[in-house]
């Protein structure tokens, strides 16, 4: 058996020993590590996921194996070119915006949410960009959107609610101009307290903008309105999906 000796408060081996079997847990300053905490790391692949594994990125900051079912919170941004991932079901998005690529040959799926607030009455206020590079090109969108009267009505801040969802058609040729439709609103549902004034979420497209040899974009607006009294400053929360069916560079919303 080697021999070892102690240095200043070190533990010292000689060369070339091996050490096969340690305590656990294994103390490093003030960080203790258990053996079932040490094993997420052990056999750890890079770029692929594995049960009770750490997730690390291979050299191409890449990772699959994703199962069919993800829940994100607070998640940041994610994408990934697992077919698989189709069928998830995202909750809790916060801000963050989610790119699916996969069993539909060359769809390509993105979700973002955005947040409006202090939203003047009755003014369109742009929420998201789609942009659509010079090229032939096809997306849909789906719009979700929900909005609330802001403080100075007669009851106070919240006091009425309204949601309402419409399509998006989205197509192009290179070197012609955009061409963009929005649906009517449906599924369209609000609700108000005793005494307040009622509230209306409309979802509207701007003008396409850029020249036709050029990447082109459209503005997604959000108007939230009062039926009466001095409400302002109102609030509007989206959700906008974006499936791409067509186009080597994709149509995107950000």
């Amino acid at each position: 058996m080697a021999n070892w000796i102690e240095k200043n408060g070190a533990l010292v081996l000689p060369a070339n020993t091996v050490i096969t079997s340690i305590a656990s847990p294994v103390v490093v300053g003030s960080t203790s590590l258990t053996e079932a905490e040490l094993g997420v790391l052990d056999g750890v692949t890079p770029g692929a996921v594995a049960a009770s594994k750490a997730i690390v990125m291979d050299s191409s900051n890449a990772i699959t194996n994703f199962g069919s079912s993800v829940s994100m919170q607070n998640f940041g941004n994610f994408s990934t070119s697992n077919g698989g991932i189709l069928a998830a079901k995202f909750s809790r998005i916060t801000s963050a915006s989610v790119s699916i690529a996969g069993s539909f040959g060359s769809a390509l799926t993105q979700t973002i949410k955005r947040d409006l607030t202090g939203m003047t009455n009755a003014a369109a206020t742009t929420v998201a960009t789609i942009t659509i590079p010079n090229q032939q090109n096809t997306a849909s969108f789906e719009v979700h959107v929900t909005g609330y009267l802001g403080a100075g009505g007669a009851i106070g801040a919240g006091e009425a609610h309204a949601t309402n969802n419409y399509l998006i058609s989205v197509t192009r040729t290179a070197g012609v101009d955009t061409a963009v439709a929005i649906s009517s609103a449906y599924g369209a549902v609000a609700s108000a307290v005793a005494g307040a004034a009622t509230c209306t979420a409309v979802v509207t497209l701007g003008a396409v903008t850029g020249l036709s040899s050029a990447t082109q974009t459209v503005a997604i607006q959000v108007t939230v309105s009062r039926s009466g009294g001095s409400s302002a400053n109102h609030v509007a929360k989206t959700i906008i999906t974006c499936t791409q069916h067509q186009g080597s560079s994709p149509i995107t919303c950000t």
